[in-house]
C-alpha cells in the first residue's frame, strides 16, 4: 500500500489544485509516459547489457588466456629445472612423487595442469589417474587439432568442449608449453594447462549487469524527464499559471533528489568509487530508488575486481612483464620490470622499449612488431643483457577488430639454466673424449642386446665396426665361432645380467677371435648403468699374459740356475777328490794289473762329471767370462769349417752374413758354444736331412718393431738367426726348451743342458733370445746381442741400448 505522502500523491495534489480537467489530462499523460519510459529503459538496457557483456567476456577471456599461459610456462620451467638436476627416464619420473607434485598444479579453482608426450600425445601425468596412459588425440577432434599444432614445437592454446562425468558439457581453455629438456630416454614432454571458461566469466557477468544499469538508466531518465517537462509546460502552461509557485517548490524538491542521485552515479561510473552511498530518510519512490542504488553499489563492490587488486596481481608476477603499443612505447610494467631496468615505472612509461630494455637506438632485429605488426601468434627469443641470459616471450594483444594493438613482453632470467646446460655439455664432451681416447675397448649395449656405440679402440683391437655387429647375436657369432664355447659365454653373460645391480661390475676373461683371424685373451668388465643399459669394457691382456709367463719362466730359470750352480760347485769338489785318488792309485799300478781298467773307468766318469759340472756353472753364470769387442761374422766364419765337418752331408748349410755388422761385447768361447749348441739341436731335428740357415743383420728396435718383441728395449742390436727345416716342436715343448735337464731325446743322447746354457750365456751378455717353431715345418732361434757404439775420438765403445 502506497503511503499518503508518496511521489504520485504529490503530483495528484498538484494537479487537483490546478483544475479537474488538467488533472485528468496529466494522469493520462503520466500513465502513458511511464509505460513508454519503462519500455525504453528495458530496451536500451538490454541492448547495452548485451554489448557490454560481449566486451567484458572478451576481456575476461583474454585475462584467462594470459593466466593459463603463465601457469603453463611456470610449470614447464619448474620441470625443466628438475630434469636438469635429476636426469631420469620417463618411467622413473612417473614413479617420482616430487616430479608428479611439480607437474600437477592447480589453475584457478577447478583447472589443473597435466604432462603429455609432445610427439605421441600420451598422457603421462593427470589429476584423474584413470586418464593417464590414454592418448590425447583420442579424446576429441578439437584436442587432436591443438595437439598437432603443438607437435611442431610451438606454444599453442585454444578452446574446446569437455564432457564432465555427470554428463554436462563445459567449455574449457587449453594451452601447451613444451619442455626444453628431454628425459634420459629421449622423451620430449609438454605441459598442458586447462581451466574452465565459466570460472572467469561468471563474476564479470554479474558485476557488469549491475554496473551498466545505473549510468544508462540515469541518462534515459534525465532525457525522458526533460521531455516530460517540455511537453507538460507546452500543453498545460495556461493551466499551470496559477499554481506555478507551488509546482516550482515541489519540482525543486524532486530535482534536488534527482541531482543527488546523478552525482552519486557520476562518482561510481566516472571515478570508480564503489563505496559511494546516497543518504535518504524518505519512504517514497525516490527513497526506494536511493536504497536500491545503495544495494546495487554494495553488490558491485563485492563482486567486481578493482583496479588496485588487478595491479596487485600484475605486480605479483615474478618475471619482468612489460606491455607496449604498436609504436614500441611502454604502457605499463610490473614491479619486477622496475627492478630489472633499475628505474621506476613512471620514469620508463612512454619510453621506447628497445631503449629501456636493450639500450639500443632502433628496434631490435627480429622484433615481432617490425613489418607493420602482423604478428598473430606468440614468439620467443633468447637475448643477453648486462651479462645475463634472458628468455624473451612476446604475446600480441588485439583490438575489437582483431588487429594487433600491442605486445606483452615477459622476460625470464635463464642464466642458471644455461650455466647448467653448458656444464652438462662440457661434462658430456669430457666423457666423450675419455671414451674416444680410452686405452680400453668400450661398447654401449641396450636392454635388448643392440650395440649402440663402439669406441675407436674397439675396432682397433678386434677389427669389427658397429655395422658388422649391430646386435649381440652377430658379436657372439664372430668373436666365439666355436658353438660350445659360444653357448658357455652366452650362458655366463645371461647369468651375470640377471644378478647385476646398478653400478655393479662383472669381470670375465675369454679368448676372442678378431676380424683378422687372430685370437686375443680379453678381459670383459660389464657395468649395469642406472638407465638399464650396459657399459662393457674390453681389455686385451694377451701381451700381459705372455709377459707374465715369460717373467715366471725367467724367475724359474733363475731359481734353477742358482740351485744348479750350488750343486755343481759342491759336485765338482767331490769329483776332484774322486779323480785325485783314482790317479794316485793308477800311478802305483801298471796297465793289465788287477783293477787298472776299473780305475780308468772311474777317472773317465770323473772327467765326464766335471764337464757336466762346468756346463751347469756356465748356465748359472758362475764361471767368469773373458769378454771383448768382437765381430759376430768373424766368429761364425772361424767355426764354419767345424760345422761342415760335424754335420752330415744330407744337411745343407747356408750362411747369410750381413756386411758391416755392428760390434758386440762377448766371450768368443761362449759365442762358439752358443752357435754349436744351436747347430747340434738343428742337426738332431733333421735326421732325414734338411736345410740349416745361419743369418746375421743389424737391427734397430723401434716402437713398431717392439710389437713383436715388447720385452726388448728400444735400441740397436745385432741379430743372430739360426733356422732349420726339421720336425719342429709343439707349443708345450717350446715353452720348456730352456729348462735345465729338459730333453725330448731318448736316454743317453742328451743331457738337456744345451739350450739352458745358450739361455744363460745370452742373458749374461744382456741379450734376448726368442724361439718360433711349427710342427713339421722347422724351428727358428733369434738372438739379439746389444750392439756397441764406437767412440771415434778415444776408440772406446759403449753399449747402445738404454733403459727398458
Amino acid at each position: 500500500m502506497r503511503p499518503l505522502y508518496s511521489f504520485r500523491n504529490k503530483i495528484l495534489l498538484l494537479v487537483l489544485l490546478a483544475a479537474a480537467i488538467p488533472v485528468a489530462d496529466l494522469v493520462i499523460l503520466h500513465y502513458g509516459f511511464s509505460k513508454r519510459l519503462e519500455r525504453r529503459i528495458s530496451e536500451d538496457f538490454l541492448r547495452v547489457q548485451r554489448e557490454e557483456r560481449r566486451r567484458v567476456e572478451e576481456a575476461a577471456r583474454g585475462t584467462m588466456e594470459v593466466f593459463v599461459r603463465q601457469r603453463a610456462m611456470d610449470v614447464a620451467s619448474l620441470l625443466d629445472l628438475y630434469l636438469v638436476e635429476n636426469r631420469k627416464g620417463i618411467e622413473a619420473l612417473r614413479k617420482d612423487p616430487t616430479f608428479r607434485r611439480l607437474a600437477l598444479q592447480p589453475v584457478g579453482k577447478d583447472g589443473y595442469t597435466a604432462v603429455i608426450d609432445s610427439s605421441k600425445g600420451t598422457i603421462y601425468f593427470h589429476p584423474w589417474k584413470e586418464i593417464e596412459g590414454t592418448n590425447l588425440r583420442e579424446l576429441s577432434d578439437r584436442l587432436r587439432a591443438l595437439f598437432l599444432a603443438q607437435k611442431e614445437g610451438r606454444y599453442v592454446g585454444g578452446y574446446y568442449h569437455w564432457i564432465e562425468p555427470d554428463g554436462r558439457t563445459r567449455e574449457k581453455y587449453l594451452y601447451f608449453a613444451p619442455l626444453e629438456v628431454r628425459t634420459t630416454d629421449g622423451v620430449k614432454m609438454s605441459v598442458a594447462a586447462t581451466a574452465y571458461v565459466e570460472e572467469f566469466l561468471t563474476p564479470h557477468r554479474a558485476s557488469q549487469d549491475i554496473l551498466h544499469l545505473s549510468p544508462y538508466l540515469a541518462d534515459i531518465f534525465r532525457r525522458e524527464f526533460r521531455n516530460f517537462h517540455l511537453w507538460s509546460y507546452g500543453i498545460f502552461l495556461p493551466l499551470f499559471g496559477l499554481i506555478l509557485l507551488i509546482a516550482l517548490s515541489i519540482g525543486n524538491r524532486i530535482s534536488r533528489s534527482v541531482t543527488k542521485l546523478k552525482e552519486a552515479m557520476d562518482e561510481v561510473v566516472e571515478k570508480g568509487k564503489l563505496d559511494t552511498q546516497v543518504p535518504t530518510r524518505s519512504f517514497d519512490e525516490m527513497g526506494a530508488l536511493f536504497r536500491t542504488f545503495n544495494r546495487m553499489v554494495s553488490a558491485l563492490h563485492r563482486s567486481t575486481v578493482t583496479m588496485r587488486e588487478w595491479e596487485n596481481t600484475f605486480d605479483a608476477v615474478t618475471d619482468p612483464l612489460i606491455i607496449i603499443d604498436r609504436e614500441y612505447r611502454i604502457l605499463r610494467c610490473n614491479r619486477a620490470a622496475e627492478s630489472f631496468v633499475g628505474k621506476s615505472r613512471e620514469a620508463i612509461k612512454g619510453k621506447k622499449c628497445y631503449q629501456v630494455l636493450w639500450e639500443e637506438e632502433r628496434p631490435c632485429e627480429g622484433c615481432p612488431l617490425l613489418g607493420g605488426g602482423r604478428m598473430i601468434v606468440p614468439s620467443f627469443d633468447e637475448r643477453t643483457f648486462r651479462g645475463r641470459e634472458l628468455y624473451v616471450s612476446h604475446f600480441p594483444t588485439f583490438d575489437e577488430q582483431g588487429r594487433v594493438e600491442g605486445v606483452a613482453i615477459i622476460l625470464r632470467d635463464i642464466t642458471p639454466l644455461k650455466e647448467r646446460e653448458r656444464a652438462l655439455r662440457e661434462e658430456k664432451e669430457r666423457f666423450q673424449a675419455l671414451i674416444e681416447h680410452s686405452p680400453f675397448a668400450i661398447a654401449l649395449v641396450d636392454r635388448d642386446g643392440r650395440y649402440l656405440y663402439l669406441n675407436p679402440k674397439f675396432t682397433e683391437i678386434f677389427g669389427y665396426t658397429l655395422e658388422e655387429i649391430p646386435t649381440g647375436k652377430e658379436w657372439f657369432e664372430r668373436a666365439f665361432p666355436d658353438p660350445e664355447q659360444r653357448r658357455e659365454v652366452i650362458r655366463t653373460w645371461v647369468e651375470d645380467m640377471k644378478e647385476a645391480a646398478p653400478l655393479d661390475e662383472k669381470v670375465r676373461v675369454y679368448p676372442v677371435h678378431c676380424k683378422d683371424g687372430s685370437v686375443k685373451e680379453t678381459r670383459f668388465v660389464t657395468l649395469l648403468l642406472p638407465d638399464g643399459r650396459y657399459l662393457v669394457m674390453y681389455e686385451d691382456i694377451t701381451e700381459r699374459q705372455r709377459l707374465q709367463m715369460e717373467l715366471l719362466q725367467a724367475q724359474k730359470m733363475e731359481a734353477v740356475g742358482i740351485l744348479a750352480g750350488g750343486v755343481a760347485h759342491d759336485f765338482n769338489n767331490l769329483l776332484t777328490t774322486i779323480k785325485g785318488f783314482a790317479q794316485i792309485l793308477l800311478l802305483q799300478m801298471k796297465e793289465g794289473d788287477f783293477g787298472y781298467r776299473e780305475l780308468k773307468q772311474i777317472e773317465k766318469a770323473a772327467d765326464w762329471g766335471a764337464e757336466l759340472s762346468r756346463q751347469l756353472l756356465t748356465f748359472s753364470r758362475r764361471v767368469p767370462s773373458k769378454t771383448k769387442v768382437l765381430d759376430l761374422n768373424e766368429q761364425i766364419e772361424q767355426i764354419s769349417y767345424i760345422l761342415f765337418r760335424t754335420l752330415p752331408k744330407m744337411i745343407e748349410v747356408e750362411l747369410k752374413l750381413s756386411p758391416h755388422l755392428w760390434p758386440i761385447r762377448a766371450d768368443p768361447a761362449r759365442i762358439e758354444q752358443v752357435i754349436m749348441n744351436l747347430v747340434i739341436n738343428a742337426r738332431d731335428a733333421m735326421p732325414e736331412g734338411g736345410k740349416l740357415t745361419i743369418e746375421t743383420e743389424n737391427v734397430i728396435m723401434g716402437r713398431v718393431q717392439r710389437r713383436d718383441h715388447p720385452e726388448i728395449p728400444v735400441g740397436r742390436y745385432v741379430l743372430l738367426r739360426v733356422s732349420d727345416t726339421g720336425c719342429g716342436m709343439t707349443e708345450e715343448v717350446r715353452r720348456r726348451i730352456f729348462e735345465p735337464f729338459f730333453t725330448t731325446k731318448e736316454m743317453g743322447r742328451g743331457t738337456g743342458l744345451g739350450l739352458s746354457i745358450v739361455y744363460g750365456i745370452v742373458k749374461d751378455c744382456k741379450g734376448y733370445i726368442d724361439c718360433r717353431s711349427e710342427v713339421g715345418r722347422g724351428t727358428t732361434f733369434e738372438i739379439f746381442w746389444p750392439a756397441l757404439q764406437e767412440d771415434t775420438k778415444g776408440g772406446k765403445t759403449e753399449d747402445h741400448p738404454r733403459g727398458g
